[in-house]
C-alpha cells in the first residue's frame, strides 16, 4: 500500500510522472557554483600571469618606447636635412641622388637615416623632376619610423621667379562676379600635387553683396574666397544669400588684385599662306616655314598637322577660326602663338591638340563658342570621358596652353603687304566678349580673359587650370578643376609676396607699373624689386650657401598628422607672368 501510494505520489493531477525537481534543482545549483569557481580561478590566473609578464617586460617596453621616440627624431632630422640638401645653391638635389637614395644610412645621435626621393608616381626623379615625394627612415636598432614629405623644389630657371601676377594662384577669379550655381570648383586630382591638400583659391575684385555665390559649401569644399577688406559683409554668399559657405581672406584693405593686360603678340613679318581663307575638308599636314597669316581658317571634319619645326612660330588670322565635325588642328614640335581678330567655334567632338613638347598662346579678340570639343588634351580623350561629373584621370599640364583675351592690335607690328589687307588687322574692341564652354567641352588651359570676357561654363563641361574673367558662370554640372602646379605661392593670395609692402597693402610703385604681361614691363618690375642689389661671393670654408627659394612650400607628414611649414623667401629674382 505504501509502496502504491508512493509511486501514485510521483504523478501529479494530470497523470503525467515528474520525478524529483526538488532534488536535481540542487545539484543544478551546485553544478553552476563549481563552474563558476573554475571561470574565476582561470580568469585570475590569466590576470596574474599577465601581471608578471608585464613586470618581467616592463624593462624592455621602457627601451623599446624609448628607441621608437628617439627614432621618430632621427626620421624628422632626416626629412629636414632632405630640405637643406633641396636648399643648397650650389648643389643639384636631382644629380646626386642615385636611384632615388638621397641619404644612405647616415649616422645620427645613436641612430642613423636613410632618405630616399621619388616622384609622385613612385618612379626616381629625373633632372626635371620639380614635385617630389622625401621619404626619411629613422632607426635605433631594429626599431624604425618613417616621416614623409613633399616638397616643391622648383628648377633653376623658375627660382628667379619673384612675384607672380597672372593670377595664376586662383581657380577662380572674376573681377565682378562669381557665380557657382549647380556647378563645382574642385581641385583636380589628377594634379601632381593634389596629395598636398591645398585649398582652392577663389577671388574677385567686387565688394557688393553675393559678388561671389555659391550653391552651398559642397559648390567649392576646400575654396577659400579672397576679397578687399573693405568688401560688403555677404560678399561671399549662398544662393539665398543666407550664409557664408566658405572661409574668406582679406587680400588687401581697399586696392583691387591687379589685372594687366595679356602680353602683346609678335606679328612683324607675317606672310599670306597660299590659300588666304582655307576651307580643310581632308587631312593635311604642313610644315611651317615662318609666321603665317589666314583671312579665316575653317576646318571640317579633317585633321590639320602644323609642324612648327623645333622653334616658335605666329598664325594670325583676320576673321573666324572654326572647327565643326571631328576636326582635329594638331600642334606639333614647337611653340604657336595663335592669333585670332574674330571667334573662336568649335563644335562636334572637335579638338586642338598640342602634341609632345608643344605649346601655345591662343590670342582671341572676338567670342568663343566650345561645344562638345577638346582644347588642350588629345583627341582621345572620347566624348564618354568628357564629363565635369568625372573628371579626367589622365595629367596634361595647363601651363602648356593660355587662352588670352586680346583687346587690340597695332598696324605698326604688320609687314604691310598691300594696304586693303593690312587695314583689317587695326582693332581696337574693349567690349567684353561672351566666352561659351558647353555641353562636355573640355578645356586644359590657363585661360586668362581679364576684364574683356564673361566667361560661362554650362552642361557638364569643364576647365583643367583655371579662369580669370570679367564674369564667371559655372552651372548645369559644369565644373573648374584646379591645378596646384599653377600656383607658385608668390602671388596676391600669400601676403609675404613682394607685391605688398605690408600685409594687406599693395605697393604703389607695382600698382602703377604693371600695366600688362610684356617682357618689358616685367623687366622693369625686376629692376625694381632688385634695387640694384649685389650678389655676396662664397667665401671658401664657409657653409654651403642656401636659398630656401629653392623649397617654396612642404607639406610633412609624420604620426599620423600632416602639418603645413610655410617657407619665406626673398632676394632678388625675375618677376614672372604671362608665360613670357
Amino acid at each position: 500500500m505504501n509502496d502504491r501510494q508512493n509511486r501514485t505520489s510521483l504523478r501529479s493531477t494530470d497523470g503525467v510522472r515528474r520525478g524529483r525537481p526538488a532534488a536535481r534543482r540542487s545539484r543544478s545549483r551546485r553544478g553552476m557554483a563549481i563552474l563558476l569557481v573554475i571561470v574565476a580561478v582561470a580568469a585570475a590566473a590569466v590576470i596574474g600571469s599577465a601581471y608578471v609578464a608585464s613586470r618581467l617586460n616592463a624593462p624592455q617596453v621602457v627601451l623599446n618606447t624609448n628607441a621608437a621616440a628617439q627614432a621618430r627624431y632621427v626620421a624628422d632630422s632626416g626629412a629636414d636635412l632632405a630640405t637643406a640638401i633641396m636648399e643648397c645653391k650650389t648643389i643639384d638635389w636631382r644629380s646626386v641622388q642615385t636611384g632615388g637614395v638621397l641619404v644612405d644610412a647616415l649616422p645620427i645621435g645613436s641612430g642613423s637615416v636613410t632618405i630616399r626621393v621619388s616622384t609622385y608616381d613612385g618612379d626616381t626623379p629625373d633632372g626635371e623632376c620639380e614635385y617630389s615625394l622625401i621619404t626619411s627612415s629613422g632607426s635605433i636598432g631594429t626599431i624604425k619610423q618613417v616621416v614623409s614629405a613633399q616638397a616643391y623644389t622648383p628648377l633653376p630657371t623658375r627660382t628667379k621667379e619673384e612675384v607672380s601676377v597672372d593670377l595664376r594662384e586662383f581657380a577662380v577669379f572674376g573681377a565682378s562676379s562669381i557665380n557657382c550655381i549647380d556647378g563645382w570648383i574642385l581641385r583636380w586630382n589628377a594634379s601632381p600635387i593634389a596629395r598636398l591638400g591645398l585649398p582652392v583659391n577663389i577671388g574677385t575684385n567686387a565688394t557688393v553683396l553675393g559678388s561671389i555665390r555659391l550653391d552651398n559649401r559642397n559648390s567649392a569644399p576646400d575654396g577659400r574666397g579672397f576679397v578687399m577688406a573693405s568688401a560688403a559683409l555677404g560678399v561671399i554668399a549662398d544662393d539665398t544669400l543666407n550664409y557664408v559657405p566658405i572661409p574668406r581672406v582679406n587680400f588687401s584693405i581697399n586696392e583691387t588684385v591687379l589685372l594687366p593686360a595679356p602680353p602683346t603678340p609678335s606679328l612683324g613679318g607675317l606672310t599670306w599662306s597660299a590659300a588666304r581663307n582655307p576651307n580643310v575638308t581632308a587631312n593635311t599636314s604642313i610644315v611651317s616655314t615662318g609666321d603665317k597669316r589666314y583671312g579665316s581658317l575653317t576646318i571640317d571634319g579633317a585633321r590639320l598637322a602644323v609642324d612648327l619645326g623645333g622653334v616658335s612660330r605666329t598664325m594670325g588670322i583676320s576673321g573666324n577660326l572654326s572647327l565643326n565635325n571631328g576636326a582635329i588642328l594638331s600642334i606639333q614640335n614647337g611653340h604657336l602663338d595663335l592669333v585670332v581678330q574674330g571667334a573662336l567655334n568649335m563644335f562636334n567632338a572637335s579638338t586642338i591638340e598640342l602634341g609632345t613638347g608643344a605649346t601655345m598662346r591662343i590670342f582671341l579678340g572676338g567670342t568663343m563658342s566650345i561645344e562638345d570639343s577638346v582644347i588642350g588634351m588629345p583627341s582621345s580623350e572620347t566624348a564618354t570621358s568628357r564629363d565635369a561629373r568625372q573628371p579626367i584621370q589622365n595629367y596634361y599640364s595647363p601651363q602648356a596652353c593660355t587662352i588670352y583675351r586680346i583687346t587690340s592690335i597695332n598696324s605698326v607690328d604688320l609687314n604691310l603687304l598691300d594696304l586693303d589687307d593690312a587695314a583689317s588687322w587695326v582693332w581696337s574692341d574693349a567690349a567684353a566678349k561672351s566666352w561659351i564652354i558647353a555641353n562636355k567641352a573640355i578645356i586644359c588651359a590657363r585661360i586668362y580673359g581679364r576684364v574683356g570676357a564673361d566667361i560661362s561654363l554650362n552642361s557638364r563641361a569643364a576647365v583643367y587650370g583655371n579662369v580669370v574673367g570679367r564674369s564667371v558662370i559655372i552651372g548645369t554640372e559644369a565644373a573648374v578643376y584646379y591645378d596646384h602646379t599653377l600656383d607658385l605661392g608668390i602671388g596676391y593670395t600669400n601676403p609675404d609676396s613682394r607685391l605688398y609692402a605690408a600685409p594687406m597693402d599693395l605697393r604703389d610703385d607695382i600698382r602703377l607699373l604693371l600695366t600688362d604681361l610684356n617682357t618689358s614691363t616685367l623687366d622693369a618690375i625686376l629692376a625694381l624689386l632688385s634695387g640694384g642689389g649685389v650678389v655676396t661671393p662664397v667665401v671658401p670654408g664657409e657653409p654651403t650657401p642656401r636659398d630656401k627659394a629653392l623649397v617654396k612650400n612642404r607639406s610633412l607628414r609624420q604620426y599620423g598628422l600632416q602639418v603645413w611649414r610655410e617657407r619665406k623667401w626673398g632676394g632678388e629674382y625675375l618677376a614672372e607672368g604671362g608665360g613670357n
